[in-house]
């Protein structure tokens, strides 16, 4: 992989290689896709960063949180997928520290894996994000939301009734 000069060929071949370890963790794909991370094509990084996020190995799910600070924002938001799909809760802290992320990407991804984790922890930061400005978003903060919440939740009949006025068809 790492000869081929086109970077293209050197993407699709990290996403192909990600198949190998799809149903169980295979050691020497997670090293050529860790490896992957530190090449400076971003298509090649966000591929790597994609497979890596869905393994079902807890240890590489926790190296993905060391990413959390990464230019990318593609990076970032798989850095919350892979988070939001750990057992563990150590690195819960960086889901709610992405729900005020500047990038869109990052905030939909961390909302994604809050309601995953069904972490409430951030269900202030969420219903916050409730009326955002964009649409996407307030799509996955209500639905974080309503998983969030306790039924019946008397300081939630403002928000629940604003979001039936909400214009979006979803």
């Amino acid at each position: 992989i790492a000869a081929a000069k086109d970077a293209t060929v050197r993407e699709l071949a990290i996403r192909a290689l990600a198949a190998f370890s799809k149903d169980k963790p295979n050691p020497k794909v997670t090293e050529v896709l860790e490896k992957a991370l530190s090449e400076k094509e971003p298509g090649i990084r966000q591929a790597a960063a994609y497979a890596l996020a869905r393994s079902t190995d807890e240890a590489v799910l926790g190296r993905m949180a060391k990413l959390e600070g990464d230019a990318d924002p593609e990076i970032r938001a798989h850095v919350a997928y892979a988070i939001g799909h750990s057992k563990g809760a150590a690195n819960d802290a960086i889901l709610i520290k992405f729900l005020d992320d500047k990038e869109n990407v990052v905030k939909e991804a961390a909302l994604s894996a809050v309601q995953a984790k069904k972490l409430a922890a951030a269900q202030d930061k969420v219903r916050f994000l409730v009326a955002h400005r964009k649409v996407e978003v307030r799509r996955e903060a209500m639905r974080a939301l309503v998983m969030l919440a306790k039924p019946a939740d008397p300081q939630l009949f403002d928000i629940y009734s604003k979001a039936m006025q909400d214009e979006d068809t979803d």
